[in-house]
């Protein structure tokens, strides 16, 4: 059977690359050795993350006694693994412990010990697959949770092409889902903005209808009712294959909003539709 030649150089590259990660390894101070050759019960990324930061607070302790006391910043080292010190104006070396923790985990714009990240990718070859596995399989696991809701829970249409969503999906920065009698409530205060409640099967939505533009309310969320207008047209033709840019205007109103709440309504209309007048479509 034929093979392609190349195939075998990579795999023959990739041996000998964990061949000089593990070599590698093995040069470490025995302490930190003896903390980083656990790296093999690793099973997520939670994990390894956790291992990494425990490995470089270790060599932070190791470097402590190196350092030198400068006048003008505290003490500083050279890192104590791959020898490097820092690129900033001071020769001396990182400052402990924070400078050193960044350069040793690579974080911000710090460049990471040579050292320390070759253990740590030979860590990660052993632990990315256990990790990644069992995101699969989580993520299998809430898409049927997730459909089995979608089919006996009621689901909100927030425009002409948008699939419905569940009470507490998709919300502004996280935000909690509004309660039932919260809910209630926010769908009484559409009704007395003149908003048309509908449902078909166990999806609801809720729109006002303008000349030239439909008003989709989201009140899901708790604390605010978000709006989303759109061309008259886009609702009339959803299947329509033109698109336009951009697909939709929103504005919201918060639940502590008391006063001239249809005069404000009003306002945001007429603003969308400068907005969406002055957009084109492709």
């Amino acid at each position: 059977m034929w093979t392609d030649p190349r195939d075998e150089k990579i795999r023959q590259l990739e041996s000998e690359l964990w061949s000089a990660r593990h070599t590698i390894l093995h040069l470490l101070p025995e302490p930190i050795l003896v903390q980083a050759d656990t790296y093999y019960s690793l099973k997520t990324r939670e994990e390894a993350r956790k291992w990494e930061e425990a490995l470089a607070g270790s060599v932070i302790e190791l470097a402590w006694p190196l350092a030198v006391e400068t006048h003008y910043s505290g003490p500083r080292v050279n890192c104590p693994l791959c020898k490097r010190s820092t690129s900033g104006p001071y020769a001396e070396g990182f400052k402990l412990p924070d400078g050193l923790r960044r350069h040793l985990l690579g974080e911000g714009n710090a460049h990471q010990c040579d050292v320390l990240n070759a253990v740590f990718e030979l860590a990660k070859g052993s632990w990315l697959p256990f990790a990644r596995k069992a995101e699969t399989e989580y993520q299998a696991e809430q898409g049927a949770i997730k459909a089995a809701r979608r089919e006996r829970e009621t689901l909100y249409r927030l425009g002409p092409r948008s699939e419905a969503e569940l009470l507490d999906d998709k919300l502004w920065w996280g935000n909690a889902p509004r309660t039932e009698e919260s809910l209630a409530w926010a769908i009484a205060r559409l009704r007395n903005l003149g908003f048309a409640e509908t449902q078909n099967g166990n999806v609801k939505e809720f729109t006002k209808a303008f000349d030239l533009v439909v008003m989709y309310a989201d009140p899901r969320e708790t604390g605010r009712i978000t709006f989303h207008v759109f061309r008259k047209e886009q609702v009339d033709r959803p299947q329509s294959r033109k698109r336009w840019v951009p697909d939709h205007h929103t504005f919201y109103f918060l639940d502590t909003w008391k006063n001239d709440l249809k005069g404000k309504l009003h306002e945001r209309v007429m603003q969308s539709l400068q907005t969406l007048a002055s957009t084109k479509h492709r």
